[in-house]
């Protein structure tokens, strides 16, 4: 038993320490603190039995459906994301628009990377798509998000003209509904399709919020090149898509 405890003593030390010392792993620390408590709780059963038997087992049994409503939630949502998360290769919108992602001071993030290698990808293969690199400038960031992206696409070789700045936005609906502002203007006509460049994890939820504004989305993914960053993401995901439907 002392055993026992040591080992879920390890493995909520092994939370707190993913939580607080390594970057992006906060929702792989999380997971590994549930099972840390289901397992807590479970031993607490054990030893209630000893003396409430009748109660220790309803107990138990509330909490097994409780955890299979979660299991059932949880993996529903992820088979949802992880179906979405690929490009949409039937489509072939006008614009495109690079949803923003940190940057480090002047150094894009893991994910503003990949996203923009995969806009890069999909502009060279489709010569006279519009690309519109979105995001404003948060705390830590140096520049905006958009002129990051914007002198990465330059440097990957992609024409200038091609590549409008949005400057200002803060999150997916303003990414969306700031790009689609920004056609109008300079166009006269409001676009109603759009390209999203997103990380894979991500684009059912921006595909989601694009409808909302009342545009046709189609998807195009940047895969995260990272496997820890791409488990916790997903995790985190399954929060986000239904905090975006439920609340927003």
């Amino acid at each position: 038993m002392k055993q026992d405890w040591i080992l879920w003593g390890l493995g909520m030390a092994l939370a707190a320490a993913l939580r607080f010392c390594f970057e992006a792993c906060d929702y792989i620390a999380y997971g590994i603190a549930l099972l840390c408590l289901v397992w807590a709780a479970r031993q607490g059963l054990k030893a209630l039995a000893r003396h409430r038997k009748s109660l220790a087992r309803h107990l138990g049994v509330i909490m097994t459906i409780l955890l299979c409503l979660f299991g059932i939630w949880f993996a529903a949502t992820e088979l949802y994301l992880i179906t979405g998360a690929k490009t949409d290769t039937a489509a072939n919108p006008d614009y495109i628009v690079v949803l923003g992602a940190q940057v480090r001071g002047d150094e894009p993030s893991r994910s503003m990377s990949d996203r923009v290698a995969a806009a890069s990808a999909y502009l060279q293969e489709h010569p006279d798509t519009v690309c519109i690199v979105s995001g404003g400038q948060g705390p830590g960031e140096n520049q905006t998000e958009a002129a990051c992206m914007r002198d990465m696409l330059f440097a990957a070789g992609i024409d200038p003209g091609r590549i409008w700045l949005e400057d200002q936005a803060a999150n997916t609906a303003q990414n969306i509904a700031f790009s689609l502002d920004l056609v109008e203007r300079r166009t006269g006509v409001r676009p109603r399709e759009l390209g999203i460049v997103s990380s894979e994890y991500h684009l059912r939820r921006a595909v989601l919020v694009a409808r909302r504004q009342g545009c046709q989305a189609s998807a195009i993914a940047a895969p995260t090149s990272l496997l820890y960053l791409k488990l916790n993401y997903f995790i985190r995901e399954a929060f986000g898509i239904w905090y975006y439907a439920l609340l927003k």
